[in-house]
């Protein structure tokens, strides 16, 4: 019980998003917002950023994260944000040097 509770409280506080002066909107929708945040935002925008990845991390399983696979000054989010100022979708990028085919 525990456990839920920390969980949703964690959930609770990444998604919620009370807006910044300085966001860098990237597109604007009748239902909310879609913004830019990378590692050169000031603290509170990264705050958040590491926020959200936590959570979507642990919902993917992702439980070692000691070792990042990229520096993190490469890691950039998208975050839509609805207007009722919650996350309701983030998508992390990162730049990579090579890729490789898929086998299918």
């Amino acid at each position: 019980e525990q456990n839920h509770n920390k969980y949703h409280k964690r959930f609770l506080k990444a998604s919620s998003f009370a807006g910044w002066k300085t966001e860098r909107v990237v597109e604007e929708y009748h239902d909310g917002r879609i913004i830019l945040v990378n590692n050169h935002d000031p603290k509170s925008h990264i705050k958040k950023m590491e926020e959200v990845r936590e959570v979507v991390d642990i919902d993917l399983g992702i439980t070692d994260r000691a070792q990042p696979a990229t520096p993190q000054s490469e890691l950039q989010a998208f975050l839509y944000i609805s207007n009722a100022n919650k996350v309701i979708a983030a998508a992390f990028v990162e730049h990579i040097e090579k890729g490789y085919p898929c086998l299918a």
